[in-house]
């Protein structure tokens, strides 16, 4: 409904029930009655919020109206008009506010957008691993919504709100090595490296993970799959006292307290030579979770569809890594794409 039309709507709404509460004073019921009266105001008042259509549905209570004396009128009507006269100003007050939240916040996350880029510096071709320089902290949920809901119900305990809606592996290998147990997909890259403590510099001791290949084939448990003739693939992992990898990438939150009060997230993502510490590309991205221009929240407020992105936010955390440090899987695919195409 449009702003004129809950205006409207709500104001027939209060008068209906003004106008029962008035009758109710002036005829009223024994215990029975009551009881018929109360279910009769409850189902038209719930038809009233479902759908304004039904706006007759509030004529039925008045036929449950038979005689009583003032007291009992008195004692009955006002907590009548009480519940079901004022809530719905309520309501509409209260969407009234939410939209207004909305169209405040959602201006503070387009002048924020305004600093949301990608820039690379320089593209790296068949690159056979990378490191992650920075840590996630384990998440530990502290309210009772995030007890109930999840991480993406968390307004202010979840770090890096950014990263995990724009599909930054927070740990382990998903993604990266795009190969977990019995997966029927290659690895994107050869390995990946880690530091083994939140805060660590990137240099050894480092936790690395690769894939292997199993025994068993793909066409298995995937006959048909395009992939059923090869063999699948399962992660090891293991501390190491050597660094493999020559490029890694960092970031940070630049979510402040403010922002998480306005449901905006945001982080910069930088990607670097570890030989040479030359920055190789940075992205710098926001996220604004409140749906807009309603100003409702959905239960997991960071993770569902309606969260909204920057206009020059262009891709996931992952895709624009592998599109600036080019896995060698990759690299090799589009050589032989372009001879085929040149040949």
């Amino acid at each position: 409904m449009s702003g004129i039309q809950q205006v409207v709507f709500f104001t027939a709404y209060s008068l209906v029930w003004v106008a029962v509460v008035s009758i109710v004073l002036v005829v009223g019921p024994g215990w029975k009655h009551r009881a018929l009266i109360s279910l009769g105001l409850a189902v038209a008042a719930v038809l009233l919020i479902v759908n304004g259509a039904l706006f007759i549905a509030s004529a039925l209570p008045l036929l449950l109206l038979l005689g009583a004396n003032w007291k009992r009128r008195a004692a009955y009507g006002l907590p009548v008009w009480l519940l079901f006269a004022l809530y719905p100003a309520y309501w509409f007050g209260m969407e009234q506010y939410y939209q207004y939240l909305a169209k405040r916040d959602y201006a503070v996350f387009q002048d924020l957008c305004k600093q949301a880029e990608e820039t690379i510096y320089r593209r790296v071709e068949t690159v056979e691993g990378v490191m992650r320089m920075r840590l996630h902290a384990p998440y530990t949920p502290v309210s009772e919504r995030a007890k109930r809901d999840g991480s993406f119900a968390d307004q202010f305990g979840l770090e890096n709100p950014y990263g995990k809606v724009m599909l930054d592996p927070h740990s382990g290998p998903r993604g990266f090595l795009h190969s977990m147990e019995e997966s029927e997909y290659p690895p994107t890259y050869e390995f990946l490296e880690e530091v083994t403590e939140r805060g660590a510099p990137p240099k050894p001791p480092l936790r690395r993970y690769w894939s292997v290949e199993t025994e068993v084939l793909v066409g298995t448990k995937y006959p048909r799959s395009s992939r059923a003739k090869d063999k699948f693939r399962r992660i090891e992992t293991a501390i190491v006292n050597e660094r493999k990898a020559k490029y890694g990438y960092t970031w940070k939150d630049l979510t402040t307290l403010d922002l998480r009060k306005r449901w905006i997230a945001g982080a910069e993502y930088t990607i670097l030579d570890l030989d040479t510490g030359e920055i190789l590309a940075k992205k710098v991205g926001y996220i604004f979770a409140r749906m807009y221009p309603s100003g409702h929240l959905n239960r997991a407020t960071w993770g569902l569809g309606q969260i909204q992105k920057c206009a020059n936010d262009r891709r996931p955390v992952l895709q624009f890594i592998s599109d600036v440090l080019v896995p060698t899987s990759r690299s090799k695919k589009e050589q032989l794409t372009s001879r085929n195409r040149n040949g």
